[in-house]
């Protein structure tokens, strides 16, 4: 057959895979891209079905050393056993409810990280960087950070050589944590990782910061330093502390502003009831019943005020107990008599 002929009757089977392939990849691509997404989400659903599995075995347990003491008293009654293999069994018991209530808080812990997974899934759109693998790596690489201070510079080295000292238990104790991470993590952010191997890593990365701490604090407290180095080093620390002196700064400028019109407002009915009163003029007269002259003197009113009188007897001495005189009754108001 010719080939020219062949090409032209097949040649959709090319195009056809060629398609095939195309979606293929993109689907498989779109695949592994949800996944890395979603890799903190299946973890913690992996962690909270262990944390089931520990639960019904811890209720087990429970149930078995319910029996074994019930037979201990039993033993016990039949003077088989001596009074210290019942102390022994309800010792037994009282562990296991202790294990269920650990194993139940445990649950609980997880299904709350299961929600926060759920919670912090990337977008469709986001950036490498922000996917957990990525952001558990930039953790791990935070700690070895901090670490390698201690390492490289030489007045940290002097002043807390409890870090470098393989003696200590809690440095060889994060040395063993850190080797241990270090052999979980991946070569790169993007690399394919199951649930399982995601939640080892992320454990190992946990444990290991709580080591650091650990290891950091006894290191200063050797040293005489403290409990450790300030929080205000931490850049974290830094922004919420930016933040919280931003806002500050806001509500105090926002009180400022609000007693300034307060304020003005007060002024202002203040000088209302000024003009309503009186009106001064340029020269300094106030025209409010009496006129007051440029040099402050005041001059004769028009006519007396009614009260003129009254606050003449108030200006008056005060007189002897014994010299009072006892007013004489009568209907009208009458003012007594000196």
């Amino acid at each position: 057959m010719d080939p020219f002929t062949v090409i032209a009757e097949f040649w959709w089977i090319g195009a056809s895979a060629a398609g095939a392939g195309t979606i293929g990849w993109f689907g498989l691509r779109h695949q592994r891209t949800k996944g890395s997404r979603r890799l903190a989400l299946h973890a913690a659903r992996h962690e909270l079905r262990e944390a089931r599995d520990v639960v019904t075995a811890s209720r087990v347990e429970v149930r078995v050393a319910r029996a074994e003491l019930a037979r201990a008293h039993a033993d016990r009654a039949a003077d088989r056993v001596p009074a210290s293999e019942v102390t022994l069994a309800r010792q037994r018991l009282q562990q296991a409810q202790r294990e269920v209530r650990a194993a139940h808080a445990e649950i609980r812990l997880r299904r709350i990280q299961v929600s926060a997974a759920r919670a912090t899934i990337p977008r469709a759109k986001a950036t490498p960087d922000t996917l957990p693998l990525a952001r558990l790596m930039a953790a791990h690489t935070a700690i070895d950070a901090r670490w390698l201070e201690y390492e490289t510079d030489p007045a940290k080295r002097i002043a807390f050589p409890a870090m470098s000292d393989v003696r200590q238990p809690s440095t060889a104790a994060y040395l063993a944590a850190r080797a241990e991470a270090s052999r979980l993590r991946p070569p790169t952010a993007v690399t394919r990782m199951t649930p399982v191997e995601f939640a080892q890593y992320r454990a190992a990365v946990e444990h290991l910061g709580k080591l650091f701490e650990r290891a950091e604090r006894e290191a200063w407290r050797a040293a005489g330093a403290g409990d450790g180095p300030s929080r205000q080093d931490d850049p974290h620390w830094a922004d919420l502390a930016q933040s919280v002196a931003q806002t500050v700064i806001a509500r105090g400028t926002e009180a400022i502003a609000r007693v300034a019109e307060s304020n003005a407002r007060n002024r202002e009915r203040a000088g209302g009831r000024t003009d309503a009163g009186g009106r001064t003029d340029a020269g300094g007269r106030t025209n409010a019943g009496g006129r007051t002259d440029a040099t402050g003197t005041a001059s004769r009113t028009d006519s007396a005020s009614p009260g003129s009188a009254a606050d003449a007897n108030d200006n008056r001495p005060p007189q002897p107990r014994g010299a009072s005189v006892w007013p004489v009754p009568s209907r009208g108001a009458r003012r007594p008599q000196d």
